[in-house]
């Protein structure tokens, strides 16, 4: 399947706002995104950290032309800062399909050959079993589990925090 990894545009509110609406993606964002969300949120969210910068790097990916998924890469506040955090969704239409590994092999790749980055860091809900899949697959271990931490749809669960360091990526499936 033909797909494009892009930079976020202010015109991407309406997509952002429906992908971020679909409950599949919601149950597997982060706490502070509410549902549903509004197209005030999604422009906030796009103002904020859609700019090119040392702190994000954050994608859209498209498919024919529409954002069906969204990667990001953010750096850790010190004194973390050679950690960066993987944050990535997949409209789940697209849950089947193997660009979303080949899309975030190129994006790790590119991130410890361009960046000071030692060891790259994915938060995920025990539920988001498709996202684990995707790391494993990537040679990210899990390193990890906090119990019972994060409010989410009406219950608590736990949060996994999968990892790649750069000493392992030669070992990894990313040198395919």
């Amino acid at each position: 399947m033909d797909y494009n990894i892009r930079r976020w545009k202010p015109t991407d509110i309406d997509a952002l706002v429906k992908q971020m609406n679909n409950i599949h993606i919601w149950s597997s964002l982060s706490e502070d995104i509410p549902f549903p969300a509004t197209a005030k949120i999604a422009k906030n969210y796009l103002d904020k950290f859609c700019q090119k910068g040392v702190e994000y790097d954050i994608y859209a990916i498209e498919v024919d032309n529409d954002v069906v998924g969204g990667i990001s890469f953010s750096r850790l506040k010190p004194p973390f800062t050679i950690i960066y955090r993987l944050q990535f969704w997949l409209c789940p239409d697209f849950w089947e399909e193997s660009f979303i590994e080949e899309a975030l092999a190129k994006l790790i790749k590119n991130t410890f050959f361009h960046l000071p980055v030692m060891k790259i860091i994915s938060e995920i809900l025990e539920n988001d079993v498709k996202s684990i899949q995707v790391l494993e697959k990537l040679g990210f271990e899990k390193e990890a589990t906090l119990q019972k931490v994060v409010l989410k749809s009406g219950s608590v669960k736990d949060l996994y925090f999968y990892t790649l360091a750069e000493k392992d990526v030669e070992s990894s499936p990313l040198t395919e």
